[in-house]
C-alpha cells in the first residue's frame, strides 16, 4: 500500500496539545473497502510519543464503498486504483513534547523528524461470479428433444436447462443471474490489515512559529546567523550544540558553561583582529560582551548570592537558560557581522 502525508498542523482549541496529519492511501476500488485507520507516532529514534486515531468526520474516498465479485465484463470498469483521504490525530503531553524536543536537538537543522506507523483495516472481496445461464434445450442440439430424469421415475422433456462456462466478458442475460462463488473455497469476503510506515519532517521554522505556540511551548525568536566556515565557527558551533542539548535536558549548568566558552572564544577573536586598544574592541564589542559576560557568569555566583537572599530562591531556571542561549546566538551573529 502506498501512503503519504499531504499536510500536518497543530490543532487549535484542544485541551491537550494535538497534531493532525492529512493522509492519502491507495486502495483498489470495488475489491477493497477501508473501514478504519489507526497507528502510532514516533520520533526518529523510535520513541513512541502518541497513538493516532482517525477523525471520522474528515475522511472520504474517491470511489463508492462497494465490494464486487470478479469475472465479468464489468471488471475493467469497476476494479481500478482509487484514493482514500483521512485525518489522523495524535494527542501529546509534556513528556511527549520533551522527547520530540530532545530528538530535534540532535538534528543538524533542528527540524522535527517523526514517523507514522499506521494500520489500515479493510474488507476485501474474494468472490467470483459463477457464470451460469439459462438456455432453451433446442438451441443446444437442434432437432433433438432433450429429457431429464423425473424424481418419481421416468423422464420428462427439458424446458429450461442451465449451462456454465468461463468467460472474462461474461454478462448475465437476466437481472437475477449474478450467481456468487468462492475462489477455490467458500469464502466470499475477508477482513485484512495492511501496515504502512510514513516518515514526516517538520522544518524548524514551522515548528517554532506554528506548532510551539499552540502547544504551550512559548514563542521563540529565530536568529538567522550568516553561514561562515573556519576553525572559530566550527568550535563555537560545537559548543552551541552542547548548550542546546543541555537545554533539552533541563541542564542549566551545562547551558551556562558552554555559552561562557563561546563568549571566551569570540572575545579573543575580536581582540586579535582589532587590537586591545581599538575603538571596535574597547567600546563597541566591549560594551556588548560585558553585558553578555555578566549574565553568562551568573550561575558561578549562586553560592555568594545565597548569603544575601533566601537560599531556596537562589537558582537558575529554564527561562534563564533560554535567555542566555538567545543572547549567545545574538553575540555570535554580531561577531560574524563585525568581520571576525
Amino acid at each position: 500500500m502506498v501512503a503519504e502525508i499531504t499536510e500536518s498542523f497543530a490543532l487549535d482549541n484542544h485541551a491537550s496539545p494535538s497534531i493532525l496529519f492529512r493522509v492519502k492511501l491507495d486502495f483498489q476500488e470495488s475489491a477493497e473497502v477501508i473501514t478504519t485507520v489507526s497507528g502510532k507516532l514516533s520520533t526518529q529514534d523510535g520513541v513512541v510519543v502518541s497513538y493516532l486515531f482517525e477523525e471520522y468526520l474528515n475522511r472520504s474516498a474517491e470511489a463508492p464503498a462497494r465490494l464486487t465479485a470478479k469475472g465479468t465484463v464489468f471488471d475493467q470498469q469497476y476494479f481500478k486504483p482509487a484514493k482514500y483521504l483521512t485525518s489522523l490525530v495524535g494527542e501529546l503531553n509534556e513528556h511527549s513534547l520533551k522527547r520530540i524536543d530532545d530528538s530535534r536537538v540532535k538534528d543538524p537543522k533542528r527540524d522535527v523528524k517523526l514517523k507514522l506507523e499506521i494500520s489500515v483495516k479493510m474488507l476485501e472481496s474474494v468472490a467470483l461470479i459463477d457464470q451460469l445461464r439459462e438456455v432453451e434445450p433446442k438451441t443446444l442440439i437442434p432437432g433433438k428433444v432433450l429429457t431429464v430424469p423425473r424424481y418419481q421415475g421416468g423422464e420428462s422433456q427439458a424446458n429450461i436447462i442451465v449451462r456454465g462456462w468461463y468467460d472474462n466478458n461474461f454478462q448475465s442475460d437476466k437481472n437475477s443471474g449474478w450467481n456468487l462463488s468462492g475462489n477455490g473455497n467458500p469464502t466470499f469476503l475477508q477482513f485484512k490489515v495492511v501496515k504502512a510506515e510514513i516518515p514526516h519532517r517538520i522544518p524548524a521554522t514551522d515548528w517554532i512559529s506554528d506548532y510551539a505556540p499552540k502547544f504551550g511551548l512559548g514563542h521563540h525568536i529565530v536568529v538567522e546567523m550568516p553561514s561562515k566556515d573556519g576553525p572559530l565557527y566550527r568550535e563555537t558551533s560545537a559548543y552551541l550544540t552542547k548548550a542546546e542539548e543541555a537545554f533539552g535536558r533541563w541542564d542549566t549548568k551545562g547551558v551556562f558553561s558552554n555559552c561562557r566558552e563561546i563568549g571566551t572564544l569570540l572575545d579573543r577573536a575580536v581582540k586579535d583582529k582589532y587590537g586591545k586598544d581599538s575603538f571596535a574592541y574597547g567600546e563597541k564589542w566591549g560594551r556588548a560582551f560585558a553585558r553578555f559576560s555578566d549574565w553568562a557568569s551568573f550561575d558561578l555566583h549562586l553560592e555568594d548570592l545565597k548569603k544575601k537572599y533566601k537560599p531556596d530562591d537562589v537558582r537558575t531556571d529554564r527561562p534563564d537558560s533560554e535567555s542566555l542561549l538567545l543572547s549567545t546566538k545574538i553575540l555570535i551573529k554580531y561577531a560574524q557581522e563585525v568581520g571576525v
